[in-house]
């Protein structure tokens, strides 16, 4: 996986410093932070709807590289391509004992927002609104042993998890001196990752990042 990831953020260098030569772009930059996610389980077959609801939190890193582009004097896009890491937390009853554990996620994702940032002044405020694609590289599932055996406990379900998901992007955020950055965002699901007879599943996602404006940060130290 940390290949996979290696190999995107070498392509995603590459674009970003295609883009800045042609000067396509006004900032790049790069955040990085924790996400909090969790997954809403609903039972379709008859008999089964109280086990419906949604799993526990689990936190997560993500880190992304984004470029910028204005278009109006108060209004922005920005894209962004990068990892995150979702699933859930949970807890079971096996063979008379507790356990908890996590399902891991690992996704490298694409966002394009439209950036709203009112004001112009040192210490800029801003919304973000927009999507998210997130592609599923490979998962971890939650593990137990018994009679000195790895069992898993979500495999079926997992292996049939739909590789590409579409959620929507809103956010707030922070710019101090157009270098620094703080974001926090909600992504709710627009497509689920399981839909079949029996189940369905969606995910939700929120996330706090701290960002720099690279490109900024290259000019005043020049």
């Amino acid at each position: 996986m940390l290949r996979i990831i290696n190999k995107i953020t070498i392509l995603g260098l590459f674009l970003i410093s295609g883009v800045v030569n042609g000067q396509f772009i006004d900032n790049y930059g790069l955040r990085a932070g924790v996400g909090l996610s969790n997954q809403y389980w609903e039972y379709k077959f008859v008999g089964f709807e109280n086990f419906s609801g949604w799993k526990e939190y689990k936190l997560g890193p993500i880190i992304y590289l984004n470029a910028e582009k204005k278009i109006l004097e108060y209004f922005s896009i920005r894209t962004e391509l990068g990892y995150n890491q979702k699933g859930f937390a949970d807890e079971i009853y096996f063979v008379n004992d507790k356990l908890e554990g996590e399902v891991i996620l690992h996704n490298i994702s694409l966002n394009i927002g439209g950036k709203v940032t009112p004001f112009r002044t040192k210490l800029k405020p801003y919304i973000i609104i927009g999507l998210r694609g997130d592609y599923l590289i490979s998962y971890k599932d939650f593990e137990v042993q018994y009679n000195g055996e790895t069992q898993t406990i979500y495999g079926g379900e997992l292996d049939d998890y739909k590789e590409f998901v579409l959620s929507g992007l809103i956010g707030i955020g922070l710019e101090y001196n157009e270098l620094i950055y703080l974001d926090l965002e909600f992504n709710p699901a627009i497509t689920k990752n399981l839909d079949n007879q029996g189940l369905s599943i969606k995910d939700k996602y929120f996330a706090f990042t701290i960002g720099l404006n690279i490109n900024n940060l290259i000019t005043k130290k020049e």
